[in-house]
């Protein structure tokens, strides 16, 4: 494969290594996503690789934490 090629394919996919890296998660988080489905993984031969348009799929189905209501946070008298 030539370098343009080569580094295109790689624009394409992540190892899990890259992934892992790349949205901050543990191996053992990232093959639990796999595990339950939410995650679609790529084989060639033995190495997973992960396209980034599902990288991004599954990113976007993570839940958003919303901030804590001001009315319930404990007020602190000491300022």
């Amino acid at each position: 494969m030539k370098p343009a090629a080569q580094k295109q394919a790689q624009a394409r996919a992540l190892t899990v290594d890259e992934f892992c890296r790349e949205y901050r998660i543990g191996r053992t988080t990232f093959y639990q996503q796999v595990r339950l489905g939410h995650l679609r993984v790529r084989k060639i031969g033995k190495r997973s690789l992960i396209a980034t348009e599902d990288a991004e799929a599954w990113f976007r189905t993570l839940d958003v934490a919303e901030p804590a209501s001001l009315a319930s946070a404990p007020i602190n008298s000491n300022r």
